[in-house]
């Protein structure tokens, strides 16, 4: 529909959308069109009800994803596509924007707990912490409050995402250099 994708990387996601949903209950009846479903959603930033009639029946795409989402299928699929990353261990790069929640996210009956809302500088907010390979393909995210600090955040996104050591994961020790020895002070020399 809208996405810029070849009919191999559809096989692909497809094939591994199928792999992290749960076995039981009922399938979807057309897993690409509730993925572009998800996509146009995403993208337009609009409401389940304004979805176009392609993609189907808006309600059924809502309960679908929510229960998708309940069951953690959409964390197990990111997982299988970040590993699948051909230069995730050559760098990885960490970034961590702020995005702005809209207003009526200030609270509901249940209250905030878990959801990685806060205040900021800039209003209500939710700051990304995301680690990338080098072509920029997202290996594995971690969602905080506005306010949180990045350092706080860097050694939980380091353990986070695929098992791959980076090439230069020597870290900042390896890459100085080593210190000069001092001459030592012996017998012969304290003549």
């Amino acid at each position: 529909m809208l996405t810029r994708m070849t009919e191999e990387d559809w096989a692909t996601v497809l094939e591994l959308f199928r792999a992290c949903r749960s076995r039981r209950g009922a399938k979807g009846r057309n897993d690409r069109i509730f993925l572009e479903a998800v996509h146009y959603f995403c993208v337009h930033n609009i409401t389940w009800r304004a979805l176009p009639a392609e993609c189907g029946n808006w309600n059924s795409g809502w309960k679908r994803f929510w229960r998708l989402s309940q069951a953690g299928v959409f964390e197990a699929f990111f997982d299988a596509l970040a590993a699948m990353s051909q230069t995730a261990h050559l760098v990885q790069m960490l970034d961590s924007p702020v995005v702005r929640a809209h207003v009526s996210a200030a609270g509901a009956k249940g209250g905030q707990d878990g959801q990685a809302l806060g205040r900021s500088r800039g209003g209500f907010s939710t700051k990304i912490h995301l680690k990338a390979d080098l072509d920029g393909c997202p290996l594995a995210f971690h969602l905080t409050e506005g306010q949180a600090g990045d350092s706080p955040q860097f050694e939980v996104l380091l353990a986070l995402g695929p098992d791959i050591t980076p090439r230069a994961a020597g870290g900042i020790r390896a890459m100085m250099p080593k210190p000069i020895a001092q001459p030592r002070a012996n017998a012969a020399s304290a003549r």
